[in-house]
């Protein structure tokens, strides 16, 4: 075990030096969904130590100041020059302990919904956030949230200023957003799913696997158990289509090399479905196509809703599997009905059917509006988090 842990930190080693940039992505070993900023800042990454460390900044933090984690950090943005740290990653708990080591402001910026289930290696963010905070408080300058229900959820643990302004690539896909031809609009549902890339996946397969997928406090909960109700949701959409004669398809996360969602389906609806998988960041020109769509809790679903699609929202995960926490429902931790226009708190497939058919009545009356939608505001282009960024470059060093 330590011969396998020296292994892992010598492959962690490199002698690039940190680039000259004006915005440091901490996290990570390349720029991603942050480089739609690169039109207007020059921006590059700052790896955690776990992920990439760079010898020259260990030598400079060395000569300097003694090394720690910390004083590696502030030799690293010394070394770049930049004035401003995003987060992308924003369950990243050591983002939150940076700024009391550095001088320059810490962004957050959301990039999925937000709840307590911890991954099969770890805990979950609410619980981790409030174990760091018996030795410091949490904090940011800012933290770019979608909407209300953030703030309800973190404020009390992180020390920031939250920003509801929607997701930052869906802004992004506003900005340029088209009108899709007559001849490529889809008269019919799309059901949004998320599921892991097939390589990250014990065994290939979700369908019967019970290896750990998640934790909640001390419950296990299985691959087959978390994605069990989609298969019920995808049934109960199956049997509404055909009844309205609306085409019906899977609107998967990944490509077909990556995608474990197209067997799942196949196996679940007997190759009654179409399961469309695509390239990242193509998955809102390909939602924006169907007249109608339907989630669990796919952060895609709150997007489309905030650009003013009529999406149906079916989170009960958790309540599907006799598990009595609120965590993954519709607008947690908010104070909303348990059942709404297009949300419900049904399980059974008979009972999501019902509330299918009510809800596509329901919008066939309504004039959906952009930016009405609380859980997700939108700000196309992204022009808050630009202004803050530019605010923060002409600040006197």
């Amino acid at each position: 075990m330590r011969l396998q842990r020296v292994i892992r930190v010598l492959q962690t080693l490199t002698w690039r030096r940190p680039a000259k940039c004006q915005v440091v992505q901490f996290g990570g070993l390349e720029v991603t969904a942050l480089s739609l900023l690169s039109d207007e800042f020059t921006i590059d990454v700052m790896p955690l130590v776990s992920e990439r460390v760079s010898l020259p900044v260990v030598l400079r933090t060395w000569i300097g100041i003694g090394f720690s984690r910390w004083a590696y950090y502030r030799a690293f943005l010394d070394m770049t020059g930049a004035r401003v740290v995003l987060v992308w990653h924003d369950t990243t708990v050591p983002a939150y302990m940076l700024r009391q080591h550095i001088a320059i402001p810490v962004f957050c910026i959301q990039n999925g919904v937000r709840h307590n289930l911890g991954p099969a290696s770890g805990t979950g963010f609410l619980d981790e956030l409030q174990s760091a905070s018996a030795h410091s408080t949490p904090t940011a300058d800012a933290y770019f949230c979608f909407g209300t229900a953030e703030p309800a959820y973190l404020d009390g643990i992180i020390e920031t200023r939250f920003v509801p302004h929607g997701s930052f690539r869906a802004n992004a896909f506003a900005a340029g957003r088209q009108a899709h031809p007559r001849h490529q609009a889809i008269s019919g549902i799309g059901f949004i799913v998320s599921f892991p890339s097939r390589q990250s996946i014990p065994g290939d397969s979700v369908s019967g696997n019970h290896h750990t997928f998640m934790w909640l406090g001390s419950r296990t909960i299985t691959y087959h158990e978390y994605f069990s109700f989609d298969a019920v949701v995808a049934r109960a959409i199956y049997a509404v289509c055909q009844r309205r004669g609306l085409r019906f398809s899977i609107i998967g996360k990944r490509s077909d090399e990556t995608s474990a969602e197209a067997q799942y389906f196949h196996d679940a609806l007997n190759d009654r479905v179409e399961v469309l998988t695509h390239t990242k960041g193509e998955g809102y020109e390909l939602a924006d196509r169907f007249q109608y769509l339907v989630t669990i809790d796919s952060t895609l679903g709150y997007e489309m809703r905030a650009l003013g699609k009529p999406v149906a929202f079916i989170a009960n995960r958790l309540k599907f599997l006799n598990i009595t926490d609120d965590d993954l429902s519709f607008g947690f931790p908010l104070d909303l009905p348990t059942d709404g226009p297009y949300w419900s708190s049904a399980t059974s497939e008979s009972a999501i059917v019902e509330f299918l058919h009510r809800w596509l009545e329901w919008e066939t009356h309504q004039e959906i509006r952009e930016f009405d939608f609380d859980l997700m505001r939108l700000d196309p282009g992204n022009s808050q988090l630009r202004g803050l960024i530019r605010r923060a470059l002409a600040e006197p060093r």
